[in-house]
């Protein structure tokens, strides 16, 4: 199956985690503190993800550990989460995915300027993240189209080949 990497928080991935299970996705997400209602509803949805301790800085463990999920899935998601300097390194993991060649969508509902909480840097990232080529979608349905789409190629690809 089809493997996607789901980066998300505050509540931003839990919709997000179901339809990528119901279009038959294997799913893995982090980097997610505890208290976190997108890790609760990942552990119900039997997702493994990457766990930090709450209301602190990502750490190097838990960094290495999500650049190691990145690689191993095929398509990294990204939700419209709200970014603080705890957070950042969630974008920094985003950058690798791209220079490892991964299909990046991102979430793109709720516009950066209304979710940095980092005096700009996130911005400055996130600019970066487009132009190295992510796409930005608005909704759920963009991105299960892009993913379907993407699902077929592979498909196609795998017999082909």
């Amino acid at each position: 199956a089809i493997s996607a990497h789901l980066i998300c928080g505050g509540g931003t991935g839990s919709y997000i985690m179901k339809e990528l299970l119901d279009i038959g996705l294997n799913v893995t997400t982090g980097v997610l503190n505890v208290l976190d209602s997108d890790l609760e509803v990942a552990e119900l949805l039997k997702i493994p993800a990457v766990i930090d301790a709450p209301f602190s800085s990502i750490s190097d463990e838990a960094y290495e550990e999500n650049l190691r999920l990145i690689e191993r899935s095929d398509l990294i998601i990204v939700s419209d989460f709200p970014i603080g300097m705890g957070n950042l390194r969630n974008l920094e993991a985003v950058i690798k995915a791209l220079e490892e060649k991964k299909l990046v969508i991102m979430l793109n509902n709720k516009p950066i300027e209304a979710r940095d909480f980092t005096k700009g840097i996130a911005k400055k990232l996130f600019n970066k993240i487009v132009e190295m080529g992510a796409i930005l979608v608005k909704n759920i349905e963009e991105i299960k189209s892009i993913v379907k789409n993407y699902i077929g190629k592979k498909q196609l690809n795998n017999l082909v080949c």
